[in-house]
């Protein structure tokens, strides 16, 4: 357990100890270690979330006893988080899925209509950290081009695709797309709807702001559009400003590298916290006396009883 303490921090990118500048590294890493102290946190790409520094502090225990079991440090670097993705159709969260992978996993498409039309599952593993996440990628709940069964339709598969990861380890996180424009009304809508309604407040919320490959520093968008985001009352923990693209001939691939990192980072820190499961039980009764603010006519709901309570 104490070289597995090692080769965790060495994936960091940092050698255990490159704090100590010495002739004779060596001599000074056995007193520190006959002290009982150990290496530093690295603070390089990629930065060690605290989860992982734990068990690492743990692995580098004097003592074996203490040292934490082989299946304990697997369970904790090898299990498995569900993120599930929304926002409207277009804003590029398929290429999201491509960039998370490093990978062409998802279909992209200018028509962004029809590239989604339900939400489906794919398994990440990102094999330079062994990190491993399954991503939910779903219909894009666009109410001006969708009609009222259309829209209930992608309602229940949301709501059933909910309740479905209870027994799959719960939901680690959401992952809001939004491109970097002004905040519409739509997207107010999906926020609500994803977060407040069908996950009940229960799920933390990531605010991914993408189509910012044209900015010289993307997160300047954030620092201009806090306060718009804020008066809008969308309440994310945690937010990041990226492209999904690459551009022609990889004009912005730099920007891509520092976007996957980021994103990356994002998804390890809400991955660190204990999923969330939500209530299923009072769903139905709070979507009816909701749908009529998501400019639903209450009339289409009894077409659909049905279906939802089946999907409860």
């Amino acid at each position: 357990m104490f070289a597995r303490g090692l080769i965790i921090q060495i994936l960091s990118g940092r050698h255990p100890w490159s704090e100590i500048i010495s002739e004779r590294p060596e001599l000074h890493i056995v007193v520190m270690i006959s002290r009982g102290h150990g290496p530093q946190r690295p603070n390089s790409h990629p930065a060690i979330i605290d989860p992982d520094w734990d068990i690492i502090q743990r692995c580098l225990l004097r003592k074996p006893e203490l040292r934490p079991l082989a299946d304990e440090v697997l369970c904790a670097r090898t299990k498995t988080r569900n993120f599930i993705m929304f926002g409207e159709a277009g804003v590029g969260k398929s290429a999201l899925v491509n960039l998370i992978a490093g990978e062409d996993l998802a279909e992209t498409s200018a028509s962004a209509q029809i590239c989604t039309l339900k939400s489906t599952e794919y398994p990440v593993t990102v094999s330079d950290s062994l990190f491993h996440v399954n991503l939910f990628d779903t219909m894009g709940l666009d109410s001006p081009t969708m009609n009222n069964a259309g829209y209930l339709d992608a309602l229940v598969k949301a709501h059933k695709l909910i309740v479905s990861l209870k027994n799959r380890g719960g939901i680690h996180g959401l992952l809001f797309c939004i491109k970097a424009s002004r905040v519409s009304n739509t997207v107010q809508q999906n926020y609500r709807l994803f977060y407040e309604f069908l996950c009940q407040e229960q799920v933390p919320l990531a605010l991914v702001i993408t189509n910012l490959e044209n900015e010289e520093n993307m997160e300047d968008w954030w620092t201009m559009n806090k306060a718009h985001i804020e008066n809008a009352r969308i309440v994310p923990v945690t937010h990041v400003c990226i492209t999904t693209i690459r551009g022609y001939q990889n004009a912005y691939e730099a920007r891509y590298i520092e976007s996957r990192k980021k994103v990356l980072n994002m998804l390890k820190e809400l991955g660190s916290c204990d999923a969330c499961s939500v209530d299923e039980s009072v769903w139905f009764a709070r979507m009816s006396k909701k749908l009529g603010e998501f400019l639903v006519p209450t009339k289409e709901l009894g077409k659909n009883r049905q279906k939802m309570l089946q999907a409860a």
